[in-house]
């Protein structure tokens, strides 16, 4: 839809689901942020995703997240077939990118694709941050049990991939396991890359 940018829904989906800080309340010498979302009961259904209203800023004007068309492209891959009358069973399969028959641009793309995407952003991105960067700081919170709060994060963050999260959080807790108890950043980094690669 014209004026709605994929900044705008990204705000959006911010400011609903987990909140963004609008101002601050002092009382005293303590600052307490003043966070703007939506209710709880509907921050907690995936189905109420698609009702979710999207702010263009360009237009000041407020349009349903479903109406953009941005829903389906935000989903890598169609839900499962036995799942009935879902709308993004529209989305059948994903393209390769156009290189025009120009070999060099095949091999640029994989490199850009697998290099890039999969092991720097994904393997390694996802590694450092929910291992080496997430794990420790939730030791505060958490203690010797951190590595499991950081596999459920690791599970939700996939929520893109909704039907696949059941089995990504025993994924999270694993890499987990491997990180936390038994101290060896490179072989969760190894079995993440070795899961996705399977």
């Amino acid at each position: 839809m014209a004026g709605v940018s994929s900044y705008d829904i990204a705000v959006s989906l911010q400011t609903i689901l987990s909140g963004i800080e609008v101002t601050d309340f002092r009382e005293e010498e303590d600052i307490i942020p003043i966070i703007m979302r939506t209710e709880e009961p509907d921050r907690q259904h995936i189905g109420k995703l698609e009702t979710l209203d999207v702010f263009a800023q360009a237009t000041g004007q407020t349009v349903p997240l479903k109406g953009t068309g941005k829903l389906i492209e935000a989903t890598a891959l169609p839900p499962p077939d036995w799942m009935p009358d879902h709308p993004l069973h529209e989305v059948s399969t994903l393209q390769e990118p156009s290189t025009g028959g120009n070999a060099a641009g095949k091999v640029l793309s994989w490199i850009v694709q697998f290099v890039v995407v999969g092991l720097i952003m994904n393997y390694l991105g996802e590694g450092l941050y929910y291992r080496a960067a997430l794990q420790p700081k939730l030791r505060g919170v958490f203690g010797k049990g951190a590595w499991v709060a950081a596999g459920v994060g690791f599970g939700l963050k996939h929520l893109y991939f909704w039907w696949r999260v059941p089995y990504l959080v025993p994924v999270g807790w694993a890499l987990g396991f491997l990180y936390g108890p038994m101290g060896s950043l490179p072989l969760a980094l190894f079995f993440h890359w070795l899961g996705n690669t399977l």
